[in-house]
C-alpha cells in the first residue's frame, strides 16, 4: 500500500488563547470525548444529560446530539464498539474534535452573528450551525461561559469567524 503521509500538512495543535474586549477564546483540555450511540441512551444515562442552554458541570457529563446518540465528556474509557448487553455502541471521538471555551459578558453577542440562538428557547441538544459550521454549544461552568466543540478540520475557520466577529463588535 502506498504511504501518502508526507502529502499532508502536520496538525497546527490548538492556538493560544485570544482575547478581545469582554470576550476569551481558550482551548478547552478535556481528558476523553466519547460518542454512545443507542435508543435508550439518554434513559439510562448515568452523568448529567446536557442540553440548551443547560449549564455543564465540571465533572463527567452528557451532551444530547439527538434522541439515540450522546457525547461523554470526560467519562470513564469505554471498549470500543457495540455491547449488547447496554444495547449501545461506544466510539472514542477524542482526537478528532477541538473543544474551546468562549467567556465573558461579549460571549453571547458573538455566538449570536454566527447563529440565531436565545437562552428562552431550550433544546434538548447541543448540535448547531454556526457560521456554516457543524458545532455543539452549551454553556459550561458560568452563565457566561460557552463551551464549543468543533469537528477538529475546521476549529481554524470557526476561530476565524470568532476573531471576525469580535472586530467588528469593538
Amino acid at each position: 500500500m502506498r504511504n501518502d503521509t508526507n502529502r499532508w500538512s502536520p496538525p497546527l495543535g490548538l492556538p493560544a488563547p485570544f482575547e478581545a474586549p469582554g470576550l476569551s477564546l481558550s482551548p478547552a483540555h478535556l481528558t476523553r470525548q466519547s460518542l454512545i450511540s443507542g435508543p435508550d441512551v439518554r434513559r439510562t444515562s448515568p452523568a448529567p444529560l446536557i442540553g440548551w442552554p443547560d449549564i455543564a458541570p465540571d465533572a463527567p457529563y452528557r451532551i444530547t446530539l439527538r434522541r439515540d446518540r450522546v457525547v461523554e465528556v470526560n467519562g470513564a474509557a469505554g471498549q470500543e464498539g457495540w455491547n449488547s448487553a447496554k444495547g449501545e455502541a461506544f466510539s472514542d471521538i477524542t482526537d478528532g474534535w477541538s473543544v474551546f471555551d468562549l467567556t465573558g459578558p461579549a460571549a453571547m453577542d458573538i455566538l449570536k452573528r454566527g447563529t440565531e440562538i436565545s437562552l428562552d428557547t431550550p433544546s434538548a441538544s447541543v448540535v448547531r450551525r454556526m457560521w456554516g459550521l457543524d458545532v455543539w454549544l452549551y454553556r459550561f461552568g458560568h452563565e457566561d461561559t460557552f463551551r464549543l466543540h468543533i469537528a477538529r478540520a475546521m476549529d481554524e475557520a470557526l476561530i476565524g469567524h470568532i476573531r471576525a466577529a469580535a472586530a467588528l463588535s469593538a
